[in-house]
């Protein structure tokens, strides 16, 4: 059975960027532009994930709030699409279990969707992922290493648990060694999403010639076990 989801977002561009991403997954959306409208919905239907623009914070914690008092979406997983300077106390508001940050592109919410299915423990068809629990480190100019733990990567990114605060805003370098070899990858990435756990989840911006060879053939190794 496909995700069904309630997208509260008054910005049309955002919603058909949403929209076609959600249609590509296979994840059935509904969208409201205001909140009188999500709530109408939520009423009388049951949706695994509600998506909220952070552009419109009070009628975001309206609709979080209702849900709760419907038994049908009790179980809900509410995303938020934040700024990336939107702190992390109102970001993770009461029913938020991830947030996406911006600018919202098609490859943020593929990332992001993914990890709501990942949550709501559903299987589905993604890019080759590799699950994995390694140390890693993560730097930005000017500032110490922050260590984290490398839980899953792709080609195309990757899923750490962080052990401090990060900014969403700025780019950092990511590094780590491949297991079972003599390789150490170096790229250059970008937080994509956060979810209520610490987990963060990094799109690589910049990955080195040498070091995307290194990591795709190491992942089509993979593949094959």
């Amino acid at each position: 059975m496909p995700l069904r989801s309630l997208l509260l977002c008054r910005d049309q561009p955002t919603a058909q960027i949403i929209g076609g991403v959600c249609k590509e997954l296979g994840v059935e959306l509904e969208h409201c532009p205001r909140p009188d409208g999500a709530v109408a919905k939520l009423s009388i239907g049951r949706f695994d994930v509600i998506l909220l623009d952070d552009s419109d914070p009070n009628g975001a914690a309206l609709v979080l709030d209702k849900a709760k008092s419907f038994p049908s979406c009790r179980k809900s997983l509410g995303v938020v699409l934040a700024d990336s300077q939107t702190s992390l106390g109102v970001a993770f508001g009461a029913g938020t279990h991830l947030v996406i940050y911006k600018p919202i592109t098609p490859d943020r919410v593929r990332t992001g969707l993914r990890a709501v299915r990942a949550l709501a423990g559903r299987r589905h068809p993604r890019p080759h992922r590799v699950r994995l629990d390694i140390p890693a480190s993560l730097r930005s100019k000017g500032k110490p290493e922050i260590p984290a733990s490398l839980l899953d990567i792709s080609e195309g990114g990757a899923a750490l648990r962080v052990e401090g605060q990060l900014s969403a805003s700025q780019n950092m370098t990511l590094s780590f060694s491949i297991p079972a070899t003599a390789g150490t990858i170096t790229a250059s990435v970008q937080i994509v999403w956060r979810d209520a756990k610490g987990q963060v989840g990094v799109h690589f911006v910049s990955l080195p010639p040498d070091s995307g060879k290194t990591l795709r053939h190491w992942l089509m190794g993979r593949r094959s076990l």
